[in-house]
């Protein structure tokens, strides 16, 4: 579990700090992201991921967005290279 610890610890801070280029750095291709009114979206390119992080930091700019924690976070391996986490993002 520490692993996945240290992994949002240091997602956390690099949404803090809208950190665009360490943010898509934590995403592998294709990526999936499930957005909070359900729609769902693909990023197939490792340019595609960055150019996310690139509008979601302006939108961010626009308001105050305070600090990143997780709490709750529950982690299970999938085979010996995956895992499933779930948490909650405050």
């Amino acid at each position: 579990m520490l692993d996945f610890e240290r992994f949002f610890q240091r997602y956390a801070a690099a949404a803090e700090a809208m950190d665009v280029d360490e943010l898509a750095s934590l995403h592998f291709t294709p990526c999936i992201k499930v957005h909070g009114d359900g729609t769902v979206e693909c990023l197939l390119t490792p340019e595609a991921v960055s150019g996310f992080f690139r509008r979601l930091a302006e939108k961010y700019e626009q308001r105050d967005h305070g600090a990143s924690r997780f709490l709750d976070l529950e982690a299970t391996p999938l085979g010996t290279d995956a895992a499933q986490a779930s948490l909650t993002w405050e």
